[in-house]
């Protein structure tokens, strides 16, 4: 008899939490960017390269003012880049690429520069970019972006360089 009264009751509250809907609350994030923020990414700070070595700067200044984030798509083998940078020199625009080991590294791209969309530089020299790219999201090893100021992505055109650091969820 007990096991019967329990078994309804539990039906009767089985039958009104289906019933039940949740209601968002004004200025709470969504889902979609709560999960964001736990989501496992790639990070770097790019920083300007000088024209007279192959050395990375550490300034403040090009700290604060460039960064990326590359992050797992919303597809099986595709993956998402945000991308801020400063850029001084006199191209409209700029080529890169994600590459195996960290800045300085002889090292091939992982995708063929050709492959990565080109950085437009707007007044003030700010590039933003978002995009997607065709490569699944890495969960080890080393890689670094490099960007330069032609398509031939030779050292002698390079003019940034950020070591990507691996960003798990937290």
């Amino acid at each position: 008899m007990k096991s019967t009264m329990y078994l309804a009751l539990a039906a009767v509250a089985l039958g009104l939490t289906g019933c039940s809907h949740s209601v968002p609350v004004q200025g709470a994030e969504g889902p979609e960017s709560s999960m964001l923020h736990n989501e496992p990414k790639w990070a770097a700070n790019i920083r300007t390269v000088p024209q007279t070595r192959f050395m990375a700067l550490d300034t403040a200044r090009d700290i604060s003012s460039s960064s990326v984030e590359w992050f797992q798509g919303e597809r099986p083998g595709v993956s998402n880049i945000n991308m801020s940078f400063t850029y001084a020199g006199t191209e409209h625009s700029l080529s890169w690429g994600i590459l195996f080991g960290t800045c300085g590294s002889a090292s091939m791209p992982l995708l063929p520069v050709s492959s990565f969309p080109e950085l437009e530089v707007s007044v003030g020299g700010h590039i933003q970019l978002s995009t997607e790219i065709s490569l699944d999201l890495p969960t080890s090893g080393n890689y670094h972006i490099d960007i330069y100021r032609d398509r031939r992505a030779g050292v002698e055109w390079l003019v940034g360089c950020g070591n990507l650091r691996y960003v798990g969820p937290s």
